[in-house]
């Protein structure tokens, strides 16, 4: 089951003015064609990666795509305390205010005027944090919108996307982009699969360095829960940014969607199978 956010497919905007183009040399590997394949994904509040699944469809995970409703209840209640210091650092300062005026002109005086003026600023540089603040809060509360997510491909060239389709029962998310040319990533062949030990390559955006490669082995097939979905395991590095970013085999062949790490362990990571990702979206894909 599908949870669709409606807007009528266009052609994407283009947020700077050139096209992604493929690489003129044909030399060029399956790994190097993989990473021109891979996006990173921006959004206003947090970013990923994603690849091309068909020459007008991107896949990533739909945390990346989605806000998580805890973050941002969370969020909130930052902003409401920094409104509530903010109102209090006024009373206090009109306090001061009120006092001085009962003054006489003195040292006792001028102390109050430099205290003042020191709130004062420090007020003024709080109240720019607490926009800031505002401001975000509301993009986050926004509902979800294909033109608040920013599309970077392997050149640096930007979009934005113009489709979205979230999936309702697993992590994952559909967007569509069309541009001129694009690379995108094939499933294997009916037939072949994954062996324990196969050397695979986990592409993506982690930490802001973008369409970086890394290398491990297929560990194996795991299932969560006893009824629960399917995982490929893996050891090659999955790291914040990855999220959404493809898990290839030395052909180049699409195996899955990297999408989490096991926590408090190193090198164990999951990916979801690219057969789930045709299950899921098989009326846009086929």
């Amino acid at each position: 089951m599908l949870s669709q956010v409606p807007q009528i497919p266009i052609v994407a905007p283009k947020v700077k003015a050139r096209l992604a183009r493929k690489p003129e040399n044909t030399r060029y590997n399956t790994i190097e064609l993989a990473r021109n394949a891979t996006v990173s994904i921006e959004t206003p509040w947090g970013t990923g990666s994603g690849f091309f699944i068909s020459k007008d469809y991107i896949v990533t995970n739909k945390h990346v795509v989605e806000i998580d409703g805890k973050k941002v209840a969370d969020f909130k209640k930052q902003v409401l305390k920094s409104r509530v210091f903010i109102e209090l650092e006024k009373e206090t300062i009109a306090g001061y205010r009120k006092r001085i005026r009962t003054l006489p002109k003195g040292p006792q005086r001028s102390q109050f005027a430099m205290i003042i003026r020191d709130r004062l600023e420090a007020l003024e540089r709080a109240l720019l944090r607490q926009q800031k603040a505002e401001d975000r809060l509301d993009q986050l509360e926004a509902k979800v919108h294909p033109s608040s997510i920013k599309i970077i491909m392997a050149d640096g060239t930007e979009y934005v996307a113009n489709y979205l389709l979230l999936s309702a029962d697993h992590d994952l998310a559909l967007l569509s982009l069309y541009v001129e040319e694009s690379t995108f990533l094939k499933k294997s062949p009916v037939g072949n699969s994954l062996r324990q030990g196969d050397k695979v390559f986990a592409i993506g955006s982690p930490v802001g360095l973008r369409h970086t490669v890394t290398s491990g082995i297929f560990s194996s097939y795991r299932r969560k829960g006893e009824d629960g979905p399917i995982y490929l395991q893996t050891d090659a590095a999955i790291n914040p940014g990855n999220s959404g970013g493809p898990l290839i085999d030395e052909n180049g062949y699409v195996w899955g969607v990297n999408t989490m790490i096991l926590r408090d362990t190193e090198g164990i990571g999951f990916a979801i199978p690219i057969t789930t990702v045709y299950e899921e979206f098989s009326s846009s894909l086929y």
